[in-house]
């Protein structure tokens, strides 16, 4: 059979040199702690996923992850959901600029008598006025964000992705009067809304469904020079891998696919109860040696309470493994849930000691 001419590394020096040097940039995320990890940021050409249990805290990082792109480098983003509709999008993005829990706005509850009786007749002006300047801060970078919504029934075919990301491209192509198409980030949310068997099927995705859709994915993210955040749903298990020592075996062994034909794969976990255990870690490690930091936590947070109020600071914690090193990293935020919001919870301190 005849094969395909070797070539020397000599004669592919010139086409890596040209990418290099003038290839896209990587996109920088909100998290200097995850640029850090990531080189720089999400890199064009590349498949991520990000992987925990249903509860809303994965979506709640990918719309601040496309918004926080747009609004601080202009950079485009395709936003493909399975689990939120547009209105749920816009309603979690202007809560986290406006400051206004996102169930008050979902429910309208300045309209409930109880709810001025409680916060008094001003706030009920002062949180419509908040809303409305989180939407003109929103309108000013939400041209850059498209949103697609996958149907309830029979899912979205990859295939179908492929060609909502050249539309997007074309348009923004268009609109801007570019030479080439531009490079985006595509979040899909989340990986069980889409399907590869042509025919529409009922139930969870099977094994081999998943390799190919995560094959095809990331032949998609290679071929248009596209960074692609896929969303997958799963178990909480990495609290329990974790403390049992072997989380990046077990990483590979519970995702499967998953893990091995992302480019990086994380791992997000929350807790509400759990926040001053997270910078006593950091303090002991010497990550973070902010003694006043870590005994606010102490006094703020001394039990477990489920009725803490939603306002109050959780933390999330994003485990990432790279394809090809098994490296495990961590990367820990103080997760305001009531409107979505995420900061470094470490950004105080000197990153670049850490990972010398």
């Amino acid at each position: 059979m005849k094969s395909e001419k070797l070539v020397s590394m000599s004669e592919n020096s010139d086409g890596f040199l040209k990418d290099i040097l003038k290839g896209e940039a990587a996109f920088p995320t909100f998290s200097n702690e995850l640029n850090m990890i990531l080189s720089g940021g999400l890199l064009p050409g590349k498949l991520y996923t990000i992987e925990g249990p249903p509860d809303g805290t994965k979506s709640s990082f990918a719309i601040q992850l496309i918004d926080r792109l747009a609004q601080d480098d202009g950079i485009p983003s395709l936003f493909i959901s399975s689990t939120l509709s547009k209105r749920e999008i816009y309603i979690q993005s202007i809560a986290r600029l406006s400051r206004v829990h996102s169930g008050e706005i979902e429910a309208r509850a300045w309209q409930l008598k109880e709810w001025a009786e409680l916060h008094g007749r001003d706030a009920v002006t002062r949180v419509k006025s908040r809303i409305k300047d989180g939407d003109e801060s929103y309108r000013s970078f939400s041209d850059k964000i498209f949103t697609v919504e996958i149907p309830a029934e029979g899912g979205m075919h990859v295939s179908e992705v492929r060609r909502y990301l050249n539309d997007a491209r074309e348009q923004l192509k268009a609109a801007r009067d570019l030479v080439d198409l531009p490079s985006m980030v595509v979040v899909i949310d989340t990986l069980r809304g889409l399907r590869y068997a042509s025919e529409t099927k009922s139930g969870e995705p099977s094994q081999e469904d998943v390799v190919n859709m995560l094959k095809e994915l990331r032949m998609l993210a290679h071929t248009t020079g596209c960074a692609i955040v896929a969303l997958v749903d799963g178990a909480a298990f990495g609290r329990l891998y974790q403390r049992l020592g072997m989380l990046p075996s077990a990483l590979g062994h519970e995702l499967g696919s998953t893990a091995y034909y992302a480019d990086t794969t994380m791992l997000m976990e929350t807790d509400d109860t759990l926040l001053s255990d997270a910078i006593q870690e950091l303090y002991d490690r010497g990550m973070d040696r902010d003694a006043a930091k870590l005994e606010e936590a102490r006094s703020r947070f001394p039990l477990a309470n489920p009725k803490i109020s939603p306002f109050l600071p959780t933390y999330a914690r994003l485990m990432m493994s790279t394809r090809g090193t098994g490296a495990v990293r961590n990367v820990y935020f103080i997760f305001l849930k009531a409107i979505g919001d995420f900061r470094d919870l470490a950004a105080k301190r000197d990153v670049m000691k850490v990972y010398e």
